[in-house]
């Protein structure tokens, strides 16, 4: 991804004393390359349980990968949506599966927007 406005992953979970840490190696001097907290995940009194709380700072450290695959798969899908607009163009509206097309282009087009709409939301758009 070019010119994140986030921390570039990848990002990997560390335990810490309070809770356990999302770090990514930092950018800049004097700590380039070095592993740096950029966020922490707790349990305050149990709550949310100790299995919540990995699953969360695991979830968190996947983000910059999830990011970057929905970016691509919302762009895949855009061209087989369009591959599939112009098929349906020359098409007869006779054809047995035009149906079945249109539906197809619909679901196509509802699952780009729900992408592009995460994808946005990432980046603070």
């Amino acid at each position: 991804m070019k010119n994140p406005k986030h921390t570039p992953g990848p990002y990997s979970v560390l335990e810490a004393v309070s809770g356990l840490q999302i770090t990514a190696k930092a950018q800049t001097e004097p700590y380039q390359g070095q592993a740096v907290a950029i966020a922490e995940v707790r349990s305050w009194d149990g709550e949310p349980p100790i299995n919540q709380v990995r699953a969360n700072a695991d979830l968190f450290a996947a983000a910059p990968e999830l990011l970057e695959a929905c970016s691509i798969v919302s762009d895949r899908l855009e061209a087989w949506a369009e591959t599939l607009d112009r098929f349906v163009r020359i098409s007869s509206d006779n054809h047995p599966d035009m149906g079945r097309w249109k539906n197809e282009r619909a679901n196509y087009r509802t699952l780009i927007e729900k992408l592009r709409s995460a994808v946005s939301k990432a980046k603070g758009e």
